[in-house]
This record gives C-alpha cells, sequence and structure tokens, in this order.
C-alpha cells in the first residue's frame, strides 16, 4: 500500500517465487513425498530436473514483472519520509534479523510449525529487549514492564499486531496477523483435506481416468496423461499431498512397462498437479495462499506465468526428450524403481 502497487500482481510474485522453490528444494515436502512414492530418484536429480523445466516459466514471469514494473511504476513513493517513519516507531537493528535466522535455520530441520512457533516466541523475545518504547504505548497502562511485555505479547501473538501510530498507510502495513486470523483457512483446509481422503479412498477417480489410462499407450501419451492426472487430482481431491501419492500409484507400473526412468514420472507429477494446487481456491494450497496473501487466487492467477505455463513446458519437453529417457535393456526396470517407501515423509509445510 505505502508504495502504491498492485495488490493482485505482488501476489503473483510472491507465489511464482514461493512454488518455483518448493518445486526445486531438495527439502520441499512435495519433492521429498514425490521422489518417496514414486521410487528409485535421487532428490537432487530431481531438483536438476525440475529447475529447468521452471526455468522457462520463472524467466516470464521476471519478464513480465519488470515490464509491468517499467510500465506502472515511477509514483511518488517516498522512500526516505518511511524509513524516518519506521525508525521513529520501531528500534531498527540488525538483531531484528535473528527471527527470520530461527525459521530458515529450523526449517529444514524440523516441522514448519516447529519453526514458525520458534520464530514467533524468539521474535517476542527480541522485542523485549529493543521495543521497550513501543510495548509500553501499546500495552495501554502503567504495570510493571514485564507485564506489559507479556500483555503485548500474548495479545498479538492471538489477535495479531496492531501499531496505532499516526501515519495511516504505515498503520495498514503493520496490521494483522495472529493465530485468530488463519481459523477460516484452517477450517477450508481441513474440509478439503477430508474430502481429498474420501475420494482417494473410495476409487471414485481411479474409476473416472479411465479413458485416460487406455489412451496413454505410448511413452509422450503416458508422460501427457500422468501430469493431467496430477492435475485433475489436485482439481478434484482439494490435497496436492492425497494427489501426488495417488497419480504415482496409478501410474508408476506403466511406467514401469514403458521402461521409462523413474525420474520421468517423478517430474510429469511435480511439474503439473504440484504447481498447479496453488491457484486452485479450493485447494490446500490456494486456500493457504489466499488466507496469508489476504487475496483471492483468481485475481493473481494470471500474472503467476510460472504456475500454468510449466505444465504446458512439461507436455512438450515430455514429447520432444523425456520420452527417450529409458531404462537400459540390461536393468530390471522393478530393480531401477525399487519398493516404495512405506514411511511416508512428514509434512514440513504449514499446511
Amino acid at each position: 500500500p505505502l508504495m502504491g502497487l498492485s495488490p493482485e500482481i505482488t501476489a503473483a510474485a510472491v507465489v511464482a517465487g514461493a512454488f518455483t522453490g518448493d518445486g526445486i528444494s531438495p527439502v520441499s515436502d512435495t519433492l521429498v513425498l514425490t521422489t518417496d512414492v514414486v521410487g528409485g530418484v535421487e532428490r537432487s536429480l530431481q531438483s536438476s530436473r525440475m529447475l529447468r523445466l521452471l526455468a522457462p516459466g520463472w524467466l516470464a514471469t521476471a519478464g513480465l514483472m519488470i515490464f509491468l514494473g517499467i510500465r506502472d511504476g515511477g509514483g511518488d513513493f517516498d522512500g526516505a519520509a518511511v524509513t524516518s517513519v519506521i525508525e521513529t516507531e520501531f528500534s531498527v537493528g540488525l538483531v531484528a534479523l535473528v527471527p527470520i535466522l530461527v525459521v530458515f535455520v529450523l526449517s529444514s530441520r524440523t516441522t514448519a510449525f516447529a519453526a514458525v512457533l520458534s520464530g514467533a516466541l524468539s521474535a517476542v523475545v527480541v522485542a523485549g529487549f529493543t521495543q521497550r518504547e513501543l510495548i509500553e504505548r501499546l500495552s495501554g497502562d502503567d504495570a510493571n514492564y514485564l507485564i506489559q511485555w507479556a500483555k503485548v505479547s500474548i495479545d498479538t501473538l492471538a489477535s495479531g499486531f496492531d501499531l496505532s501510530s499516526d501515519t495511516a498507510e504505515l498503520n495498514e502495513v503493520f496490521f494483522g496477523g495472529g493465530a485468530t486470523s488463519l481459523l477460516p483457512t484452517v477450517w477450508l483446509i481441513l474440509v478439503a483435506s477430508a474430502y481429498g481422503g474420501l475420494m482417494s479412498k473410495t476409487g471414485m477417480l481411479r474409476t473416472a481416468i479411465g479413458p485416460l489410462l487406455r489412451w496413454a499407450t505410448t511413452s509422450g501419451r503416458l508422460i501427457v496423461a500422468s501430469a493431467a492426472t496430477a492435475a485433475s487430482f489436485n482439481l478434484a481431491m482439494a490435497d496436492p499431498y492425497v494427489s501426488i501419492i495417488v497419480s504415482a500409484e496409478t501410474f508408476r507400473d506403466r511406467f514401469k512397462r514403458a521402461r521409462l526412468e523413474p525420474v520421468v514420472q517423478s517430474v510429469s507429477i511435480g511439474g503439473s498437479g504440484s504447481l498447479l494446487s496453488s491457484i486452485i481456491p479450493w485447494n490446500v494450497h490456494g486456500a493457504f495462499v489466499a488466507g496469508v496473501l489476504g487475496i483471492g487466487v483468481i485475481s493473481f492467477a494470471g500474472y503467476a506465468v510460472v504456475i500454468w505455463l510449466t505444465p504446458i513446458v512439461l507436455i512438450v519437453t515430455g514429447a520432444l526428450r523425456y520420452r527417450h529417457d529409458l531404462i537400459p535393456d540390461d536393468q530390471d526396470p522393478d530393480d531401477i524403481y525399487g519398493t516404495p517407501s512405506a514411511d511416508l515423509p512428514h509434512r514440513r509445510t504449514s499446511v
């Protein structure tokens, strides 16, 4: 709001970057889950293949953002004035980066809940030592500072932060958050997950994709069918994790019979359904994105080019190149694919 930027375009940039990282990071829960349920895929190989697949869409998104920035930028935003107000309201210093570092370090070593909670608690501690004047003003009473600190911390963690300064624009930026603001999103995620589990358990979608399975008689068609199924499952089951598991199980034997390398199947899943889940409003990822950003996914989906362009790149690349990635004749596909992991990885994301 302070810079006059379009909320939709800004949200698209955030989602494009976040899900590009999710697709290529070796510690990403979707990448780990995909490689584990397919079997026989090194995570480093999956990461490098996904990087190539995502690169065209990411560059196209970056180009669009630069163009829109040049075309619509150049407003009367006064960065110095805003910085001055922030320095007046807050005690700014490098120590303020400690909570962010805590989240970064723990995110690859534990669950997202533990990482985010640790970041929030470390922020409470840091604020207590660096933001005394602000805490005293926000508490609204003359109690002991420890009591003021505890009161403001609990209120902020539960209901969010409200700067209540003399600058309306700054108040709008530093407003919101808290556990209660996420409750509507949590309820939607729970309903979506329950629905996805029901659709998977009853086998309704397996029956629905019967014609697609019969159509997939060549390697190229098999890649297209796998990608289309992963995307369809995300639409119908509303859960990217259930979609990954069911898609992998549905096509695994067919990829083995076609003697395609395991990474071909894992990339066909990662480059389609896992990405598209972020722009499906009723999907777990779509609900999470909309809840966190406060913007409906339909509003920004068109600007997040990498999300919808990557499945197209996947289909073209699969038809031209991946269908030639075959297991050597002297090797047994069953040995290459191995046995899928019975102990599926624990979700690291907050959803």
